[in-house]
């Protein structure tokens, strides 16, 4: 009976002292990846536009909105149409919050009410309540 052995050498791989410490105590990379991760929660894009809720609180119709706002490099317009009592209308402005905007408040009886909307307000989403 013949057996014939043959000795495979298997390279040895340099390990790199993390690595040994990884193997060592596992949890690590789980601490690893918390940490990794962390900053991409805490740092949110900032929001696309500001957002503004129009409350007709008004027991009439509001015939139409006139919203003019802008920055140092535009100047922009919007109307906006038909909002019921008791409804309400959201509305996405390309505009930083703080600066204000000039509001025109048209409604059904032929009254008009004009104001300057959250000039120095530093907040994204905001409600306005229309009423006379």
């Amino acid at each position: 009976m013949t057996t014939s052995t043959s000795d495979t050498v298997l390279p040895v791989m340099a390990t790199s002292p993390l690595r040994a410490l990884l193997r060592r105590f596992p949890f690590l990379w789980s601490i690893a990846g918390i940490v990794i991760t962390l900053p991409f929660f805490l740092l949110q894009p900032a929001p696309a536009g500001m957002q503004i809720d129009f409350q007709n609180h008004a027991q009439q119709m509001v015939q139409a909105i006139q919203l003019d706002f802008g920055n140092a490099d535009s100047q922009s317009s919007i109307r906006i149409l038909r909002i019921a009592p008791g409804e309400t209308r959201a509305v996405l402005l390309n505009h930083q919050p703080g600066m204000g905007f000039n509001v025109k408040v048209s409604y059904a009886d032929g009254s008009q009410q004009e104001f300057c909307a959250l000039k120095g307000d530093s907040e994204w989403h905001r409600v306005l309540p229309l009423k006379i």
